[in-house]
């Protein structure tokens, strides 16, 4: 009987070794090939849309006092840090879903673009 509880852990044993190299394996593959940090902001970017007129602007401090904007379709937008100076109370911004570009409409007429792949470069240049 005691022969049999023997095998039995050590089948036992080699089962939960092997699940465990198994996802070992696994998670440093996923880290070497997997999606960057850039990559995955970016799918995240390319598939927002918005529109509005910025009708606050405001600090959440449970998110790193990031600069959030509501615009005036309700929408609430985490405003990039190297986008801070470029938005104003006012201006209207515009993203259409499947691109990386962000429109800035000023008041004056002038407007400028902001591209989200930019950001990116300066990220993986850090």
């Amino acid at each position: 009987m005691e022969e049999v509880n023997k095998s039995t852990k050590v089948v036992v044993l080699g089962l939960v070794g092997s699940v465990v190299a198994f996802f070992a394996i696994f998670a440093f593959w996923t880290m070497l090939a997997g999606p960057s940090g850039g990559d995955f902001f970016l799918k995240q970017a390319y598939g927002l849309e918005f529109k509005g007129k910025v009708d606050s602007i405001y600090r959440d401090e449970n998110n790193h006092n990031t600069k959030m904007i509501v615009l005036s379709s309700g929408f609430v937008y985490a405003l990039n840090a190297d986008w801070e100076e470029k938005v104003t109370k006012g201006d209207i911004l515009e993203k259409k879903s499947s691109s990386f570009y962000v429109i800035v409409h000023k008041a004056s007429g002038e407007y400028m673009i902001l591209d989200y792949r930019k950001l990116t470069q300066v990220i993986k240049n850090k």
